[in-house]
């Protein structure tokens, strides 16, 4: 490509990145949006929320839109398709500082909130595959998850915790790994090892100081490989008894009202 072209090129693309930077520095982006991507991620991925499309795809700015790896990570953690646009990584980042404001730096709400360097799961080589599942559905239990999602992608598996609604990462799993993880949950699960290609449910009961927790156990094939999703039964019918109990009795008489 001649020099004098190039240049333009470079020009052309400075200048449309300069627009965007001043069209949405201008705008006010609701916080409702921007929770939609928590600013961890956004920072992760240079992607800022900015609204929905007709479609309820999540409209953004983001500075690698061709990286598949990384939209299929985003649409993960929000549970929504993405419609990217592209700017560059200077301006997402300067977009992302500028909308997230007080978002950027959020406070602990509940005992629950993990410290991503403090309360994140490390993976270590050289345990045996029996210990890395074994710590994982132990450390849930201890931290009242109520879903565990083993999910795998081109190079790694994530291991996500679902705690008081809110799925929170807590471990990466290497390629290499990603097989003996899955293939142990579903023995524990009693799940047919040689089908890939089919969904199956299972259960596993585990032990915890004490108490025997009832886990529900579900596969189904993806792009790279199987996602499981494990479920603390325990919690679940819990909260559906609180809710039963609440819908039943809505308000409980006072001693007053039942003395004549």
């Amino acid at each position: 490509m001649p020099i004098a072209h190039m240049e333009q090129t470079q020009t052309i693309v400075e200048t449309s990145d300069a627009k965007m930077a001043e069209q949405f520095s201008a705008i006010s982006i609701p916080h409702s949006i921007l929770q939609i991507i928590p600013y961890q991620i956004a920072v992760e991925y240079f992607v800022l929320p900015y609204g929905l499309d007709e479609k309820g795809r999540v409209r953004v700015l983001m500075a690698y839109p061709g990286d598949a790896e990384s939209l299929q990570r985003i649409q993960f953690h929000t549970g929504n398709l993405i419609r990217p646009l592209q700017v560059s990584k200077d301006v997402a980042l300067r977009l992302i500082t500028k909308h997230y404001g007080a978002l950027a730096t959020p406070e602990k709400t509940a005992e629950t909130t993990l410290s991503p360097a403090k309360d994140r799961l490390v993976f270590n080589q050289l345990t045996s595959t029996i210990g890395i599942v074994n710590d994982i559905i132990h450390e849930a239990v201890r931290l009242r998850a109520s879903d565990i999602h083993f999910e795998p992608f081109e190079r790694e598996m994530l291991v996500r915790f679902r705690i008081d609604g809110v799925l929170q990462e807590m471990m990466c799993i290497p390629k290499e790994r990603i097989l003996e993880v899955t293939s142990r949950i579903k023995i524990m699960s009693r799940l047919n090892i040689a089908e890939k290609r089919r969904s199956q449910d299972g259960r596993i009961r585990i032990s915890e100081n004490g108490k025997d927790v009832d886990i529900r156990v579900s596969s189904m094939p993806t792009d790279f490989g199987e996602k499981i999703v494990l479920q603390q039964l325990t919690i679940v019918y819990k909260k559906a008894r609180m809710l039963i109990c609440r819908v039943r009795h809505p308000s409980t008489p006072t001693p007053s009202s039942e003395t004549g």
